[in-house]
């Protein structure tokens, strides 16, 4: 039988941490621009907004 450790702290293991951690950061990012765009094409809440004012 082979002894391996698959409890331990690997490069392997560090860089597969480091790769998905960057690729939910992505992921992140991409849905946070989409977001942005989708709140600036939409200004509806805004423009429902304006009618509430007190003049």
């Amino acid at each position: 039988m082979d002894n391996v450790n698959y409890t331990g702290f690997s490069l392997i293991n560090m860089i597969s941490w480091v790769i998905s951690i960057a690729a939910v950061y992505g992921v992140y990012q991409l849905l946070e621009k989409k977001f942005v765009k989708e709140h600036v094409s939409k200004p509806s809440l805004e423009i429902e907004k304006i009618g509430d004012k007190d003049l």
